[in-house]
């Protein structure tokens, strides 16, 4: 039976009977590890769909708002009729999830006991079978509910390395392991957030708000006699990690990116995200989902901003984790990453459905008017 042909009732009704089986993770917290073991359960996401539309609505109305009224950034604002189509982000499916679970859950054992009751991590899944380079890449939302429960949040299609993953120094891989959120940048739409020293004459500058600014030139498909390098494609919001093995002079980051995908002849759209890897080591998100991780409270706030923007001790853990080469690819079908339609409670009317409507219409139109907070320098 397809995960949409349940019974929508079953559903919601038998969301707690997912942590049996291969759902099931016993975790040993490392500082309760001689006198405890606390068992996690795995559930799948409570997000529904309405919900996840009115984040994504948020994230798109907050791009847009960044772009500057001025007709030199009119080929940025070209591309805000495709935001909708660049996001990645939806609600995994049971299907899906027992399948990582099964996989990984090693590695998810020990992201959760790096996240404390009430905040989020991350989970980077991908395959490491290095023969094919075509593999579901995801990046999952994981919230500790209470003491011993994890939710499987959100899920989004990404892109890590090209070259495949390890921890090798200047390797050009994706790391692997547990790491942490040490810093970042969110910038404009489109704006270059990171190695701008080697790279300005690639980039569009100009002054905005009274500062020096680069943007990428275009979206898409990478312009026939473009120099090829990944600086060019860390925009809008990014965030670097550090992890035992990892340094962050390494440069991995999670970060947004103008290869988010391309218009195909008859207008559809074709995502380079989730499927093929192609970066050079970071993990890659659409700009919109990027966007997303700040707004709905994913990434920790930081302890302190710089002069120039920079953020700095967000710590944030983030697990990565590949299964190993040769083992069995997960591929997931469409219709297994899509979530099933969201089982309505009898007691909830036509009203209340009609109300909550009215409710998501009234913050993305808040959203597109009022600029979302940003975090200012204490030195401003």
């Amino acid at each position: 039976m397809k995960e949409g042909a349940e019974k929508e009732p079953n559903d919601r009704l038998d969301r707690r009977k997912f942590i049996t089986g291969a759902a099931a993770l016993a975790l040993v917290r490392p500082e309760k590890a001689e006198s405890s073991e606390i068992s996690f359960n795995i559930l799948p996401s409570n997000l529904s769909e309405q919900r996840l539309e009115l984040q994504k609505s948020v994230a798109i109305a907050s791009l847009t708002k960044d772009i500057p009224n001025d007709p030199k950034f009119g080929y940025l604002r070209s591309h805000v009729s495709h935001l909708e189509q660049e996001s990645q982000m939806y609600i995994p499916s049971r299907v899906e999830l027992g399948s990582v679970i099964e996989k990984g859950r090693g590695a998810i054992n020990e992201l959760a006991s790096h996240i404390q009751v009430g905040r989020y991590g991350l989970f980077a899944y991908a395959d490491a079978n290095e023969k094919e380079k075509s593999r579901a890449q995801r990046l999952y939302v994981l919230k500790r509910n209470d003491g011993n429960e994890i939710e499987f949040v959100k899920g989004y299609r990404v892109s890590m390395s090209e070259s495949g993953f390890g921890n090798d120094k200047d390797s050009g891989k994706t790391p692997l392991g547990i790491h942490s959120i040490e810093g970042g940048r969110r910038g404009l739409f489109g704006e270059v957030v990171s190695g701008l020293n080697k790279h300005r004459d690639m980039f569009n500058h100009f002054v905005v708000g009274g500062k020096d600014r680069w943007f990428v030139k275009s979206f898409g498909e990478r312009p026939a006699g473009e120099q090829s390098s990944d600086v060019a494609e860390v925009v809008t919001d990014q965030y670097l990690l550090k992890g035992p093995n990892t340094d962050v002079a390494r440069g991995i980051r999670i970060h947004g990116t103008n290869r988010s995908g391309a218009l195909n002849a008859d207008g559809t759209w074709r995502s380079f995200l989730g499927g093929i890897r192609r970066s050079g080591g970071c993990i890659r998100m659409s700009n919109v989902d990027v966007r997303d991780l700040s707004l709905s409270g994913y990434i920790a706030p930081p302890q302190s901003v710089d002069i120039n923007g920079d953020m700095h001790g967000i710590h944030t853990p983030v697990m990565i984790f590949a299964t190993e080469t040769g083992q069995s690819a997960i591929h997931f079908p469409e219709d297994e990453s899509s979530h099933p339609k969201r089982w309505v409670h009898p007691t909830e009317t036509p009203q209340a459905a009609a109300a909550e409507e009215a409710k998501i219409e009234e913050a993305v139109q808040t959203q597109k008017t009022e600029h979302p907070k940003r975090w200012i320098s204490p030195n401003k």
